[in-house]
Parts: structure tokens; sequence; C-alpha cells
């Protein structure tokens, strides 16, 4: 539990810096950002986090041009002179097509290099860290391309400094423009720019600051400063004019050429084509941008391509809809676009996978953020233009799609309409071949070029020259010779060569992220898969498994191996020893099982909290009674409604009996759920419509709609209802897990499973999405099917549990590993009666529990405990600190710091009624989400052949004043057990 005063909030504070190489037209509203703010808890008068702006004490900016690339370092030093720690964020929107290579942070009175790990370790690391008041810096790069770093603490009197560094490829047509507006005085300010050019490009300061050239050694360089002054206008810095090639040697070791030429006019005639696809992204996220600049270029280019006929897609994840148009007016078109519907997720699968008529060209127009369905970079039959106009677009991915079918991407943040209709209407020529004198192929990426240039950046071959050949030209061939003499050492160009490399490899929704952080450490390159961190001690930099920077020192090198390698042994050791200490456990939830219990009159209340056990005394007074509640058909698990059911296959039964399940019925108290209900049928979307705009903010809204179409009838409209969820800026992980879900209960388990996939592929950290994942298949190879595919979804499902049970996780998943043994061992024989004898299992933990009652709590949030009660007919809770009672009830450890599962079983139920509570004892500080989605499944003879499940949502979140007790806890169900 974090203990300092300070908390991270989104950002609102003080106008400061940015560096963007834009056009002129748009560096008005490249002045707006970034903002440095510092954030407090205010704990004299209750008000919350409280947001302010921190001064800056010293800002040094220092620009240093090599061949066709900019080196940009930004030094701020921010003053806290109030009295309060405080945490702070800088944020930077950098330069279009720019790459941070560098970020450090005062520790002491020295500055820290960052050390690049993986984006998730980077965020788990620095929260635990800040939890604790120890200080951290994170850095990441955002996906709308802005620099943000965390800060904490940030002591009073002192301040921080923080130190970024980043590449800019710079343009022929274009200035690199660093808009500057500082609304405060600033004590101290200097501006630094060399360039290495035997012609100097032209220079102009901020208003008041006169920069100069000078030449100095084999270049020129500009200075000044400024004292006590606030800031306004822009360092200008005109296009670059650098040869045509330029070789660079990366701190790495690796050498790399760069090409900048002006290749030659195509030979083909305007493009024509006679059928035009456009492909337009209907999804919900598009429907708040603003889009009149990609309507507009769809429009222009009607009229100037004037094909004969055009075809119109609209897609988002559900079935694409197509509006074809023979000869139509660019005013038809324009028509047509502004009255889209935007609704549900994001998908390609419409566009990689529809069969459509041939078409001469095709236009994509997207966000290409892809929310749902496996993706990759793909060719499509027809050359492809792919267009956005948002900050945070998918790039890569964008880009990519375009490559892969002889196209470009056009990026409307950076160009103009003229400049995109233009590369639209005329053919270029198009690098085919990257090779040296000799034939063989060289490792070469293309950068953006405007008009005819050609731009690319590949690593050095041993000997000779490079061989660049062209399509669309009369003479397609040209050679470039290297002048090795002349290399550079500067790692601008490996940093350009390293960022094109990992937009290409993470063009899908499943790449390879150790590929990716081993790329970009290598390279020194942030990227969304990887996150610059400065720790204040060694231990952090182990707990991380980064290796510490140079500037911290051989000593603190050496120590951090010697802490690493002890740390590797320990853990080894303790995977060693994980199957024997879970074959005890095993060991004794069988005994228990084999176990004949007495069932007591009355209980005696659980013994009160000693030294050792420093949660409070839950109150243990009987329960209200729970009211005759008729479960709505169908059930949340998707099964049947309440029914009485014969107990069979015990392995010692003592009698036949009925167990009844009465669940607390889907709360709609909400005010859109209301409406709906109270709306006409022919009226049901206008009503909706109108609850959207006041309620569609959260994911809540959707999920809660889409709940009421299931129940209602109407799944197929429920799942496009509940994929609008994903679109939303406040959607994570959380949402991720809560949809799935929902989606296998609708039936849609190709996309419930791709989700559960995702949601494993971004955590591998937790065994929880494993669990979830194996869940969710052993519920589809439950349903009749073809033998080998519910062979081959049992085997993972089994492979996943037993991952699960065998891996070495964090102490604050202990007790997962028995329930996912329970889990396990009922697939076991699913798996034998399908004829398969070779299992992943331990022999020693195969053995089948089946049970009358078992009730599994999980949930969906951090550093959040949510605790399961189950109150017995005898009087006696099964409590956390109270896990066995009298009649054999077991339940497993306490999940305190988030997610779950915990499971209360129950071997043979004794008559009476049973009442399942939830309680939350502990929500995370740090946690953004608000509320948390409990999920309590109860199973009735779990195990045997006519198991059933009910399984209940619920959305918690623990209120100021609430006690340990049974008045504040959440009731689930009821759970009736008669004899015959």
């Amino acid at each position: 539990m974090r203990t300092g005063p300070a908390t991270f909030n989104p950002l609102l504070g003080l106008i400061l810096l940015v560096a963007a190489f834009v056009p002129a037209a748009v560096q008005a509203a490249a002045l707006q950002n970034p903002e440095l703010a510092a954030h407090r808890e205010d704990a004299d008068d209750g008000a919350g986090v409280k947001s302010g702006a921190l001064a800056i004490g010293k800002l040094d900016i220092d620009v240093a041009i090599t061949g066709n690339a900019a080196r940009t370092v930004v030094t701020a030093k921010f003053l806290n002179a109030g009295r309060d720690v405080l945490e702070g964020n800088f944020v930077f929107d950098l330069p279009r097509g720019s790459v941070v290579t560098g970020y450090a942070l005062d520790v002491g009175d020295a500055m820290v290099d960052g050390v690049l790990v993986g984006r998730r370790q980077g965020l788990l690391t620095y929260e635990s860290r800040v939890r604790r008041g120890i200080d951290p810096g994170l850095a990441e790069v955002t996906r709308s391309g802005a620099f943000m770093t965390r800060v904490y603490p940030i002591l009073s009197g002192k301040g921080r400094t923080v130190r970024l560094e980043f590449v800019t490829p710079l343009d022929h047509e274009r200035s690199l423009a660093v808009p500057l507006l500082v609304l405060l005085p600033i004590p101290s300010l200097t501006i630094h720019v060399t360039t290495d050019a035997a012609n100097p490009p032209s220079l102009k300061g901020p208003d008041g600051v006169e920069l100069t050239w000078r030449r100095s050694g084999r270049g020129f360089e500009a200075h000044a400063s400024a004292q006590n002054s606030p800031l306004s206008g822009a360092l200008v810095v005109g296009p670059a004019d650098a040869p045509a090639v330029h070789i660079a040697r990366h701190g790495s070791g690796d050498a790399f050429f760069e090409i900048d030429d002006l290749a030659p006019p195509a030979n083909s005639a305007a493009v024509r084509p006679e059928r035009l696809r456009i492909y337009w992204d209907s999804s919900l996220s598009r429907r708040a941008a603003d889009l009149g600049r990609e309507i507009d270029l769809a429009a222009r280019a009607v009229a100037e391509l004037r094909p004969q006929d055009v075809d119109l897609v609209f897609f988002s994840a559900g079935a694409s809809h197509v509006r074809s148009f023979h000869a139509p007016s660019a005013a038809a078109i324009a028509a047509v676009l502004k009255t889209t519907d935007y609704q549900g997720g994001t998908s390609l699968v419409p566009v990689l996978h529809a069969a459509l008529p041939a078409a001469g060209l095709c236009l994509l127009f997207s966000d290409g953020n892809i929310t749902v369905d496996s993706y990759r970079a793909e060719r499509l039959p027809c050359p492809l233009f792919t267009v956005s106009s948002v900050a945070d677009a998918g790039r890569a991915l964008l880009d990519a799609l375009a490559r892969k079918s002889a196209g470009d991407y056009l990026d409307l943040t950076v160009q103009d309409g003229d400049a995109a209709l233009a590369r639209l209407l005329h053919p270029v020529p198009r690098v085919l071949e990257v090779k040296d004198s000799a034939g063989r192929d060289l490792d070469a990426v293309l950068l953006p070029a405007a008009g005819r240039r050609l731009r690319l950046i590949g690593r050095l071959p041993a000997a000779g020259d490079v061989v660049v050949t062209l399509g669309g030209v009369a003479r397609g061939t040209r050679v470039y010779p290297l002048d090795r003499a002349a290399i550079a050492a500067d790692d601008g160009l490996g940093a350009l060569w390293a960022a094109r490399r990992l937009d290409e490899m993470s063009a899908t929704d499943r790449p390879d992220q150790d590929a990716l952080l081993a790329l970009s450490r290598r390279y020194s390159v942030a990227s969304p898969a990887a996150s610059f961190v400065v720790f204040e001690n060694i231990e952090d930099y182990v707990e991380a498994g980064a290796e510490p920077p140079a500037s911290l020192g051989k000593d603190k090198l050496a120590e951090y191996r010697k802490r690493k390698a002890a740390r590797d042994a320990e853990h080894a050791n303790a995977q060693r020893r994980r199957l024997d200490d879970i074959v005890k456990l095993w060991s004794e939830q069988k005994e228990w099982w084999q176990k004949r219990f007495k069932p007591l009159p009355r209980a005696p209340k659980p013994a009160p909290f000693g030294l050792d056990m420093p949660r409070p005394q839950a109150d243990l007074a009987p329960p209200p009674p729970m009211p005759n509640v008729v479960m709505p058909a169908p059930a949340m698990s998707g099964g049947a409604a309440v029914e009485s059911v014969i107990v069979t296959g015990s392995r010692a039964p003592t009698r036949a009996a009925t167990i009844e399940i009465a669940i607390a019925p889907w709360n709609p108290d909400r005010p859109y759920i209301k409406a709906l209900s109270a709306a006409q049928p022919e009226a049901f979307w206008s009503v909706y419509r109108r609850q959207e705009a006041q309620f569609g903010t959260l994911p809540a809204f959707y999920l809660d709609v889409a709940e009421f179409l299931f129940r209602h009838g109407k799944t197929a409209d429920a799942i496009t209802v509940a994929l609008n969820a994903l679109e939303l800026p406040a959607a994570g992980t959380t949402t991720m897990t809560i949809l799935a879900d929902r989606l296998m209960r609708y039936g849609d388990e190709t996309r419930a499973l791709w989700l559960y996939e995702r949601l494993l592929y971004l955590e591998p950290d937790r065994p929880q999405p494993r669990r979830n994942l194996a869940l969710a298949l052993m519920a589809r190879a439950d349903r009749p099917g073809p033998a080998a595919e519910r062979r081959r979804d049992y085997g993972r499902a089994l492979g996943l549990l037993n991952e699960i049970v065998t891996h070495d996780w964090q102490d604050a998943f202990q007790g997962i590993e028995v329930i996912s043994l329970m889990e396990a061992n009922r697939i076991v024989p699913r798996l034998k009666q399908l004829g398969v004898t070779r299992l992943p299992l331990d022999k020693r933990l195969v053995a089948l529990l089946d049970v009358d009652l078992r009730i599994v709590l999980e949930w969906n949030t951090d550093q959040t405990d949510m605790d399961l009660w189950v109150d017995e007919p005898t009087g006696e809770r099964a409590i956390y600190n109270h896990p066995k009672t009298g009649i054999g009830g077991r339940l497993s450890n306490d999940m305190t710091n988030g997610y779950g599962p915990e499971e209360y079983l129950l071997h043979r139920a004794p008559d009476g009624t049973y009442t399942v509570r939830v309680n939350v004892y502990n929500s995370d500080s740090l946690s953004p989400n608000g509320a948390t989605t409990v999920r309590a499944r109860i199973f009735r003879n779990y195990g045997r052949a006519n198991e059933r499940e009910e399984t209940l949502e619920l959305e918690l979140k623990r209120a100021d004043g609430e006690r340990d007790s049974t008045e504040h806890a959440h009731l689930v169900g009821t759970i009736k057990v008669t004899g015959k």
C-alpha cells in the first residue's frame, strides 16, 4: 500500500515546450504542448488530488544536425517551491518520425541514465516503488507519439532534473521547428545548435533570442542564452542540405548508410482506375474525431480520378456494409460519408478477407487502432493507400498495410490535402531491391519522403557500393558509392533504422515482445514495447531484470551482477522445490476430501484475531433472510434457470439430495436501462442514442446495454454494442476481461478466445490470464463437437493450468495453484475418454475431487482485496480468518493483492441454507478504474456428470466508513440443500 502523499492523475498544468517537425500550417496548434504538472493529495481539506504547475528553474536545448538527422537534447530542471512532496509529469509531443534515444533523471547529486525494460515490466516496477515511497522515474512513448515521464518524489525546496534525447529525420522541403511558449520567467535558458553541413541551413531563434551561425571545426554552431524572461516564438532550423549518401557508426558498433536522393520521374501515366474502393472505418473510436480532412480527400480523389464505379465499404467489428455507386459526384460521396453511423469495435477482417469485385485502386481511412480479432499486415488485391488524420493513429500498421500493397501511408497530421492528393494521382518510383555490389541483399528500410524523393537507411555492406533498383522508371538501377573513410560516429541512422524495423515487427496483434525489447535495447530506442526507467537502488534493477547504466559506475554494475546471480539461483531453487510443495498442498486437500465431518448443531464464532493476524474480526450476526428470488433466464452463465438437481456420482454418498441455488438478480437500476426498458420496440434505438450521448463515455454503459439486449434475445445486437466498450479511452485489460467473459456467454467464442489470448499476451506475469483462457477452452470443449477439436481444447487448457501449478509465481498469487488443480483434474477424465493417455500433469497431482458445492470468486483489478464469505446452516461462517468449518467447508488462501481467485469447497453438504457474500476489504489507491467487477461462480455437483454452474457479476467499491461486517457485505445468493 502506498504511503507517500503523491498520486498519479491525468495531466493538467502549464504549457511549456514542444518540438514539432511539421508544416507551418499546423505549427500554431503544436504550441499547446507539452504540459508539465505536479500532483499532490490534499490531506487537510479532503478535497482529494490537486494539480498545479511546476516552474522551470533551468531549460537547455541542444540540437546537433548530422547528415539528414537532428539529435535534440532537452534538459529541464523543475522547481518545487511548496511544502509537499509531489509526483510530476512532463509530456513532450515529439516531432513526427522522432525516436527517443535517451532519458535521464537526477538521483542524489548525479544524473542517472535510464535503461530500457519491457513496457509492462516498467509500469509494474514503477508503481510498486511509488506505493512504497521509493524514488523511481518512468519514461514512455505514447500511442500519439508523445514522450511522457512520471517522476516521484519531487522534494520540497529541491525539485528534479529530467533529460530527454531524441533523433528526428530531417526534410529537404520543410523546416525543423521548436516552438517555445513559457508563461513564467525562466531564470536560465540556453539554446545551442550545431551542423556538419558545408552550407549551414537558415536559423531563427524565438522572440528576443538572437542566433547566428559561426564556423566551428568542420561545421557551424550557434549559441544564445536568456535570463529571467518568458518565451514565445520558435526555434526554426531550415531545410536540410546534406549529400545524397551519408554513413555513420552507431554506438553498438553497427554501421549504417543513408540515401536521400531525387528519383527520376515515373514513366507511367496518372492513375485512372475504373473501379475505386474506399474502405471507411466506422467503428466507435472514429465518432469523436474530426474527419473533415479525410472526407475532403476522399471526395477530391473521386473528382480527380473519375472512376466508373465506387464502392464505399463501411467496416467495423460487425459485418461490413457496402454501398456501390456508378460514376458518382464528389459531393454525393462526401454526403454519404458525413452521415456515417460510428458503432462497434475495430476489426480488419472485413478488409482483409471480404470477397469483393476487383478494384484498380483502394483507399483505407482509419485510425489503425485495432481492438478485436487477429490481424497482421497482409497484401490486398489492389494498390492500397491508407489514410489517417488523428494524432494517436496506429501508424505502424497503416504504413505496413500500404507498403504490402504497393501504396503509401498518407498522414494528414503532417501533410496537407494537396500533397496527399498529388501522391494518389501520380505514380512515383518504388524501391524494388537494395543490394551490394556483389548482388547480396542489404537489410534496408524505407523512410517517408515527399514527392519523388528516395529515402532509405540500411546496414553498411562489408565492401563495395549500394545498388538500388527502382520500379516504374525507364532507368531503374542506381549505384551509390560509399566513402568509408568519411564515416561519422553518430547514433542517429542506427536509431532511425531500428525504429522502422520495430514498426514492421509490431504490425500484428501479438508481436514477439522479446525480439522487440532486444532490438530496442541494442539501439537504445524507446517504443510501444519498451520504456526507459531510472531507479534509486540496485535491488530495483535486479527486480526489473535490467542492467543498470554505465553512468552508475563499475562498482554498481558489479554489485548488480552479483545480486542478480544470487536472485537467479534463489529462483531456480524455488522452482525446483515448487512441485514438491504443490504435491504436499494437494495431498492435504485430498485428505480433507476423504475425511468425514460430523455437523455441529450450532458452530461457535471463530476466535478473535491475534497479534499476528492484523485484519479485524468480521461481524458474525445471523444473516438477514434472502428474499424469494426467481432467477431470470437465461442465467448469467448461459445455462438453465434455477432447477432441482439430484446429487449423484459422489465417491461415498450418504443420501440423495436436492440443491437449489437462488442468485441475486441482475441489477438494472441504471437510468439508461430504465429508459430502455420503458421504450417502445420501434423507438428502442432512438432512446439508445439519446442515452449514449449522455452516458457513453464509460465502458459500463455499453456492457450494461449489451446485457439488457442479450436478456431480451437480441444476441447479435448485444455483441455489437458490447464491442463498443473496447473503443473508449478508459478501456483496458479490465474491460477486455469483462468483455471476454460476456462474449463467451453470448456465443461469440472466437472473439472471446482472441481476447483471452490477447490478455495472456499483454500480462504474461500473472497466472490469472492463463486460467481464464483455460476455463474458456474447457467450456468450448465441454460442448458436443469433433473429437479432434475437443482434444485440442482440453489439451491446451490442461497445459495452461499445469503452467500455473508448476511455475513459481510471486507470493501474492499463492492459492491459485490448488484451485487450478481442481480444474485440471476435471479435464483429465474427459481427455482419457477422448483417447489421450499422455498428460502434462504430474501423476501425484491427478485426483478428481468432486464436491457438492464449489464457489469461486474472481475480480478484475490489481491491488484490490475482495473476500468470499459463506454462512453455513450451522451459523458458522467460512471467512479468511476461519477457512475450515466444522461441517467440512474449506476456503482457499486469502488473495489480498488483486484478481483472485478465492474458492469455497464442501464435499458433502448437510441440509440447510448457505448464504454467499462478497466483502470489499481494500481497493487500490492507484487504480483509475473505480468500481471493481466481481464474478462469483457457484457450482453444484462439481466434477460430476450432473454438474451445474450459475454465475453472477457485481460492480463493487468500498465506500468510506465501511466496516468488515455483514451490513456492508454484498449478497451474491443462497444455496438450499434438502434431503429426500
